[in-house]
């Protein structure tokens, strides 16, 4: 059986999808969503290999054009739940994208209350509103190493490993999008405490002690995969080939990201850092780490050495 064949019922659901996009980019909820559909679907496997050439080739957008929609639209069906009032351009959902889904609709109430009667909402509006002064002073003066990961990357964590057990750099916050079943907190010293199961792990930035936090967790990571604690793990790392602690991720498959990831901070606040990362993946399923992380970027995999 052809694998890349269609259903009639997928033509149909494919063709009124195309259809939304096809109408001239109507509204950029309507397009986001249908991509999103399109791609979650993979609708686009008849005549595309992945999702990227499909926006690509089919309607010349570039991936990360295409995630920016995507991610809007998101934001906008999150928001269609609890608020009658809803951001009308894409512009004005963007700001709130990197905020996890709890912090959403607080953050976009506090922009609509404090707009001034008789002006127009606008983007700059909305990231000034989403977080207080102090927290962009904070921000500003690199006073917080703790960076959260927005929900599309964990949710590819979640659709790989069927779950995720511990999350050992987090806290309260993080872990509403994280949805570990258990995480350990700073206090925690999650380097100290048990790691078992499933692991998501986005390390804490800076050093300790003269030593990068990267190169200290994710040693500890890969240890505790060796000894067979964590069957399988997704580690969100900078993309530092030439340094020397990530030599041993070359052992794994690695997805480079292709974009800016905009993290968030403790406070709310969303940050587009100036370096790229990389998702590694330690476990069994590599098939279908390429298959899912392939959506964010390039996938490395190591060949096996020539007898």
């Amino acid at each position: 059986m052809d694998e890349t064949a269609l259903t009639v019922v997928e033509l149909d659901v494919l063709a009124r999808h195309e259809a939304t996009i096809d109408r001239g980019l109507r509204t950029f909820f309507d397009v986001g969503a249908a991509l999103a559909a399109i791609r979650d679907g993979q609708l686009y496997r008849r005549e595309h290999g992945t999702f990227e050439d499909y926006c690509r080739e089919r309607w010349g957008l570039k991936r990360q054009r295409a995630y920016e929609l995507i991610e809007a639209a998101g934001v906008v069906r999150h928001l269609s739940e609890i608020s009658d009032t809803l951001p009308a351009r894409e512009s004005h959902a963007a700001p709130l994208a990197a905020l996890p889904p709890a912090e959403q609709a607080d953050a976009w109430q506090r922009a609509v209350e404090t707009l001034p009667v008789g002006e127009r909402m606008t983007a700059a509006h909305v990231e000034r509103s989403a977080c207080s002064a102090g927290a962009r002073e904070a921000l500003h003066q690199s006073k917080s190493a703790e960076w959260y990961t927005p929900a599309p990357y964990v949710e590819a964590a979640h659709e790989l490993m069927g779950g995720i057990d511990l999350d050992p750099a987090s806290n309260e916050l993080a872990n509403r999008v994280v949805g570990a079943a258990a995480f350990y907190t700073t206090a925690d010293d999650g380097l100290a405490r048990p790691w078992r199961g499933r692991v998501w792990l986005n390390p804490p930035y800076g050093k300790e002690a003269g030593e990068s936090n990267q190169a200290r967790w994710s040693q500890h990571l890969i240890a505790h995969h060796r000894r067979g604690d964590v069957p399988e793990a997704i580690l969100l790392v900078t993309a530092a080939p030439g340094n020397q602690w990530f030599a041993p991720l070359w052992n794994y498959p690695i997805c480079f990201v292709d974009h800016r990831i905009r993290f968030y901070a403790p406070t709310g606040e969303a940050d587009q850092p100036t370096h790229s990362h990389v998702l590694a993946y330690l476990g069994p399923n590599v098939a279908g780490f390429r298959r899912i992380f392939s959506r964010f970027g390039v996938v490395a995999i190591r060949m096996p050495e020539a007898a």
